[in-house]
């Protein structure tokens, strides 16, 4: 599961397109393995439209895991 959702993640980041953001937004807020939640914040910067934007400042003040804390700082 951690690998697949990591992989569509990484798809959608390359794809480029604003309408999977929302489903970003909410694995970034809501999936318990970090892994996935990093790739999703990476995904969310690729696309990097207002509405992704706003969900990386969001995780910015409440994430606390040090590998998606990384990639929130890249931005």
């Amino acid at each position: 599961r951690r690998g697949y959702l990591r992989n569509v993640a990484i798809a959608q980041g390359n794809r480029r397109q604003p309408e999977a953001v929302p489903a970003l937004a909410d694995c970034l807020h809501t999936e318990t393995e970090a892994l996935v939640r990093a790739h999703a914040a990476w995904a969310l910067r690729q696309i990097g439209s207002p509405a992704a934007k706003q969900a990386l400042d969001k995780a910015r003040h409440v994430e606390t895991d040090p590998l998606v804390m990384e990639e929130l700082a890249q931005d």
